[in-house]
């Protein structure tokens, strides 16, 4: 049984998982998902053409579908499409749908199961391209099945308001708002459910988020009801659980996916009259048991002193000179007000002593002295009102927040409810936080309401993960350190984010969110350190909401190499939440990087990225990221201006210095650059060298960095590579007898690597190998012997030169079979090279490689298939292996990117007569990966396409970008440029 997926994509398996081959080439796809909609009911064959083939006529059309049937049913069976004349229909006993499955349990009245089942939107992310109807006929579907989904949702919500499960349609409500978070009807009847599960507060809170959605998004007022009700639920006091189990967190953010109903519908009480005044005389008179207090302080400090001792004494003591910390970040604790049994009095006072050592050191956040705090307590007695007194005393402090609440026993039984003031903004409440649980579990509860006011000074999308950390760790300390680690990944010091996180997940080695972080942290150097920590975030992220569950999914598959997979969980999120920081910045990094592979242009990226900017303006790898896909479009100025921001106070790194230095017209740049070439660690050096002929591009500045690192270094792992960069850098210059001399060098130091490269680049027909030569190669990669490859002398090098010399690690067998089919197929040895490509998918996996052999294995059999005059099957059988590239193995090797493969692509499509999509192939070989070899060809096909369309001046621009790069080529080239000027003459105005 196969089974279809039309919601949240679109993708076709069995029992053993994703299906590959022919059968999911694009419009087969898009055929199985005409029919899977259509259900039943089936649809004709005209329309099916109309929707997939509208640029064909009748009789390719037909040809096409019958072409596309014929695939599917020997593949999936004969019986899998189901024709009656001209109506067509899937087999229900042979493939099952997801979307036959949401309907049939409408039919049923099944809601739960249908909420279940829809996972998404129809079709998401699923694109044909094509001018047709399809995209239409995707967007009626997809508008149709999200209105009945909303239905769903709200039937749910009211069925179990009418039951008065309060936080089970709390629940659903939440879920129809992230579907559907502009509509205020349903935040109104999420704000009404809220109110009657006791969640009072985040339901005003809840109020707060969407007035500001909907005033940033479209400048609207928010619901006059909706004004009405929050005001309600702002003055009203809160009720108070009698019968209360275990701490219970209710702060939850509104776009947090976390259930509601742990929560308890409490009992309604009526909170004792006297406000401030009230507070202040408790908090200033003598303490009632000094035995208690004692026993607080005794406590207090025992708690600071092994969360100090824990973290191997990294946490800062308070500052002495107050005046050294930013007022926005100095919080005064105030007493709270105490309502219950003469029992429990001295918690009011005893609060300050608490929460005061509980927050000091939370992020940036540094606590006012307790007894300070009282004795200004003690003078004060102005202000209009009672929170203007509070202000007051706050101010007096030098605090720009303070805290202060109250405590409530009921038979023994405790609800603490707190909330944070920013007092240099009048009376705004910053957050509000409440925790209730048995007396005996005190400091536990007030562990937990520090974790809650503690996350609110965030701010804003930023602080979202923030708080969700604090739900998804048991230890306080780990939270304090967790932020210190965020504070230094905000602002670009990886280095030092690392041992934070890790003090972390020492501290709770359960920490989903620290593994997350020490994974960001990570992926700028120390990649292997990221994945590890990417891989434990996802295994310990049972305990998060399932927002944040995607979000450390996508970052692990993005590090693994499954960009696809990485970019349709991102979007999946951004869909039902739409201010996502994380998943914005998550998405745009993904494009950046991973587009070229993709056919796929480097600046859809900006989007994503200059959103999430709007929100964190300061953050550096937002900054960065942004500035590099600027740097690869061409926006100089841009990404000039995007890392002064990045670097306000030091240098821009040597690395941008080079690209922008290269990109503009600025000798004096372009000197200085090569004379601190000199003084910068090699890992930038090669980097620019590498950025600076993809991004500018400029080859022969490129090819001046690269000769340099292989000057200054003793490493042979990276001698061997800059040689190696040279030679494909010459290669890219027209002039293969250079690069020749290049390789001769690397192969002194590399000699594995550097056989791979001459081989590989001695495959492209633009460039002269004759019969001879290629057999010699063959020869000499039958002798060898990649298995007698010891790595030992390189990983003894460590740091960067084990990172270049890792990317063929424990590979060298596949590539040598990979060139060996290659080979076989320029030599006109078909059969052979098939062979070849059979061997690669029987050999043994390397785990880190990936998808390297499949990929390997199906770019052999696109070339056969290529020389037999089949494109239409040379390019199926490249779509059939979407490359999966670990992270790690971008910036050095051209076996995993694949330049070759990418520009066999572009050429089909040419061939085919897919204009478009083979131009922007061509287009984006020379972003982000490895290709420069590739760079004049592809200007020179690209001008040929342009001639053939009649577009003159891109016509020329393309031929003088060829020519420019290839005017010192070889003089067996020369004929090339020769023919290419004599193009531009005849396209020139009066030729």
């Amino acid at each position: 049984m196969y089974s279809l997926r039309l919601f949240a994509g679109l993708s076709l398996g069995d029992a053993s998982g994703p299906l590959s081959g022919r059968v999911i080439q694009r419009r087969r796809l898009a055929l199985l998902a005409v029919l899977g909609a259509a259900r039943d009911r089936g649809a004709t064959r005209d329309k099916v053409m109309g929707l997939l083939w509208p640029d064909c006529d009748e009789a390719s059309a037909r040809h096409l579908l019958s072409d596309s049937l014929y695939v599917l049913r020997k593949d999936l069976g004969e019986d899998v499409v189901l024709g009656s004349g001209e109506l067509l229909r899937l087999n229900p006993e042979v493939i099952q749908c997801d979307v036959w499955s949401f309907e049939g349990a409408l039919t049923r009245e099944d809601l739960e199961e249908a909420a279940e089942v829809y996972s998404g939107p129809f079709l998401d992310g699923f694109y044909l391209g094509s001018e047709g109807g399809f995209e239409h006929w995707v967007e009626t579907e997809r508008q149709r099945l999200a209105e009945r989904y909303a239905k769903v949702l709200e039937s749910l919500a009211e069925r179990a308001e009418a039951t008065s499960d309060w936080p089970r349609a709390v629940e659903w409500w939440k879920r129809l708002i992230a579907f559907d978070p502009y509509n205020s009807r349903v935040a109104f009847r999420l704000m009404e459910a809220m109110a009657q599960a006791g969640d009072r507060a985040n339901a005003f809170q809840y109020f707060q988020e969407h007035e500001r959605l909907l005033r940033d998004e479209f400048g609207m007022e928010t619901d006059a009801d909706l004004v009405a009700l929050a005001e309600k639920l702002r003055h009203e006091p809160a009720p108070v659980s009698e019968a209360v189990d275990e701490p219970v967190r209710s702060i939850e953010r509104p776009d947090t996916a976390a259930s509601a109903g742990s929560t308890r519908e409490p009992a309604r009480a009526q909170v004792a009259a006297g406000g401030l005044g009230r507070l202040i005389y408790h908090g200033i008179r003598r303490r009632s048991s000094l035995i208690r207090l004692a026993v607080i302080a005794l406590v207090v400090s025992v708690s600071v002193a092994a969360v100090y001792l824990a973290l191997g004494g990294r946490i800062q003591r308070p500052l002495a000179d107050t005046g050294a910390v930013d007022p926005a970040n100095r919080v005064a604790v105030l007493p709270f007000l105490y309502r219950g049994g003469e029992e429990y009095t001295y918690l009011g006072e005893g609060m300050i002593d608490l929460l005061s050592a509980k927050l000091d050191g939370a992020g940036e956040l540094r606590s006012v002295n307790p007894q300070a705090v009282l004795g200004i307590l003690a003078q004060e007695s102005g202000g209009s009102s009672d929170f203007e007194r509070a202000r007051i005393v706050a101010s007096k402090l030098g605090a720009g927040r303070y805290v202060f609440g109250d405590v409530l026993e009921v038979s023994g039984r405790l609800r603490i409810t707190a909330r944070l003031f920013d007092s240099t903004a009048g009376l705004e409440e910053v957050v509000r936080a409440s925790v209730e649980g048995e007396a005996g579990k005190f400091f536990e509860l007030v562990d937990d309401l520090a974790a809650q006011l503690f996350v609110g000074p965030q701010g804003g999308p930023a602080g979202h993960i923030v708080q969700v950390a604090s739900l998804t760790t048991d230890s306080l300390a780990a939270l304090k350190v967790y932020l210190k680690g965020q504070i230094e990944l905000r602002a670009g010091r990886f280095d030092s984010a690392i041992p934070w996180f890790q003090s972390a997940i020492e501290i709770d080695s359960s920490f989903a969110l620290a593994y997350y972080g020490l994974s960001g942290a990570a992926s700028w150097g120390a990649v292997e350190l990221a994945h590890e920590a990417a891989e434990k975030a996802v295994r310990h992220s049972s305990r998060l909401p399932w927002r944040e569950r995607r979000i450390l999914e996508a970052s692990r598959a993005f590090l693994l190499g499954a960009a696809g997979e990485s970019e349709r969980i991102y979007r999946e999120v951004l869909s039902m939440y739409p201010h996502d920081v994380e998943a914005m910045s998550g998405l745009g990094v993904v494009l950046e990087f991973c587009n070229a592979l993709n056919g796929r242009s480097v600046g859809e990226a900006r989007g994503p990225l200059q959103r999430a900017l709007s929100y964190q303006p300061d953050r550096f790898e937002l900054l960065y990221t942004l500035a590099r896909v600027e740097a690869s479009t061409g926006n100089w100025s841009a990404a000039d201006s995007l890392l002064r921001r990045a670097y306000p106070d030091r240098p821009v790194h040597f690395y941008f210095r080079a690209i922008l230095a290269f990109a503009g017209d600025d000798p004096a740049s372009q000197q200085q650059v090569l004379a601190d070439a000199n003084e910068v660690p090699l890992g930038p050096l090669v980097g620019a060298a590498t950025s600076v002929a993809t991004m500018v591009p400029d080859l022969r500045a490129a090819l001046h960095l690269a000769r340099l690192a292989a000057r200054r270094t003793e490493s042979p792992a990276i001698r061997a590579f800059a040689y190696l960069h040279a030679a494909q850098l010459e290669q890219g210059l027209g002039r293969p007898s250079a690069a020749k001399a290049e390789v001769a060098r690397a192969a002194e130091f590399d000699p594995a690597s550097a056989l791979e490269y001459e081989i590989l680049w001695s495959l492209e027909p633009f460039l002269p190998t004759g019969r001879a030569r290629l057999e010699e190669l063959r020869d000499s990669l039958v002798h060898w012997k990649p298995d007698e490859v010891s790595p030992d002398s390189a990983f003894q090098e460590g740091g960067f030169a084990t990172h270049v010399r890792a990317q063929h690690e424990h590979i060298h067998p596949h590539l040598r079979v990979y060139l060996l089919g290659r080979l076989s197929t320029r030599l006109g040895e078909h059969d052979a090279a098939l062979q070849y490509a059979a061997q690669l998918e029987s050999m043994a996996a390397e785990p880190k490689a990936r998808t390297l052999a499949r990929d390997l294995a199906q770019a052999i059999r696109a070339r056969v298939f290529s020389d037999r005059g089949s494109p239409e099957e040379a390019l199926e059988a490249l779509e059939a292996a979407p490359r999966h590239v670990d992270v790690s193995r971008w910036w050095f090797s051209s076996f995993y990117t694949a330049p070759q493969e990418r520009y066999l692509r572009a050429g089909l499509l040419a061939e085919l007569g897919r204009h478009e999509e083979a131009l922007r192939w061509y287009e984006t070989l020379g972003q982000r990966a490895m290709g420069p070899m590739y760079l004049a060809p592809s200007h020179l096909r690209q001008a040929e396409i342009y001639e053939r369309l009649g577009e003159r001046e891109k016509a020329v621009h393309h031929y003088e970008r060829f020519i420019e790069l290839w005017k010192d080529s070889d003089p067996e080239l020369q004929p090339r440029v020769e023919e290419a000027r004599r193009a531009i003459d005849a396209l020139l105005p009066g030729s």
